[in-house]
């Protein structure tokens, strides 16, 4: 067997934890003070004010602030700018040191990295160049699961759905808008098209169809656990040692 390749593996909590840089600055922001530098040059899109429309639940992946790693598309790096992910509006918010919080151009930000309450570290890039006529897909920041020859990704959407009559008090009935979130998971080999996959045993088997023997063994042998993220994880980074 061939020794095990190095590959980049990423702490994933979608399931349990769960724009930018048209700037000249040089330096990376390490601290506090230099973020007057990072908010102080252009690419912001708007300044980001409430929806005045109540909406049950949140259009964001995550509800927090939490500290990113930003990396332009020229390859300029920003530390410890916290932001969210409006998933609904495909937008990346940033909290400025005065309090208020601005979108980011999108077209210029190659990815992001947070690290979340238990300081999982969970990896979010644009993939405009993958070989998909899915433009969702292309223009998302998807979540990278596992990257090495092969790309195990998550996309996570979220839509409206429509207002329902809901039975309050006194008899009376009051109307819900409510936000939803769906992740759809895919596979990526090389420059092949994505194919959508489930976490399940049959579906990593199905991609992994070239290998199957040696990935059934490992899987009873390892007892991986072919449900979960970190089950693929693994499968992926063997294979690619075969």
């Amino acid at each position: 067997m061939k020794k095990m390749k190095k590959v980049k593996l990423f702490t994933l909590s979608l399931t349990s934890s769960i724009c930018l840089l048209c700037i000249n600055a040089q330096a990376q922001i390490t601290n506090y003070t230099n973020q007057d530098s990072f908010f102080g040059n252009g690419g912001f899109i708007h300044s980001v004010t409430p929806n005045s429309k109540t909406i049950k639940g949140s259009p964001f992946i995550f509800d927090f602030w939490y500290d990113a790693t930003i990396i332009s598309t020229n390859n300029q790096e920003f530390e410890n700018i916290k932001v969210k992910y409006n998933i609904h509006l495909n937008e990346v918010l940033a909290l400025r040191p005065t309090g208020d919080s601005v979108a980011l151009n999108n077209n210029f930000i190659k990815e992001f990295v947070i690290t979340d309450l238990k300081m999982n570290k969970i990896r979010f890039k644009r993939l405009p160049n993958i070989n998909t006529n899915n433009a969702s897909l292309r223009n998302a920041f998807v979540n990278i699961i596992y990257e090495g020859k092969i790309l195990f990704i998550a996309e996570v959407k979220s839509k409206i759905l429509k207002a329902e009559k809901v039975q309050g008090g006194y008899g009376t009935y009051r109307e819900t808008d409510e936000f939803t979130k769906e992740t759809t998971y895919y596979y990526i080999d090389k420059d092949k098209s994505p194919i959508e996959v489930k976490l399940n045993k049959k579906s990593l088997l199905t991609v992994l169809s070239n290998k199957q023997d040696a990935i059934k063994a490992f899987i009873s042998n390892e007892k991986i656990d072919a449900n979960t993220e970190q089950g693929w994880v693994k499968a992926l980074a063997y294979y690619e040692t075969l």
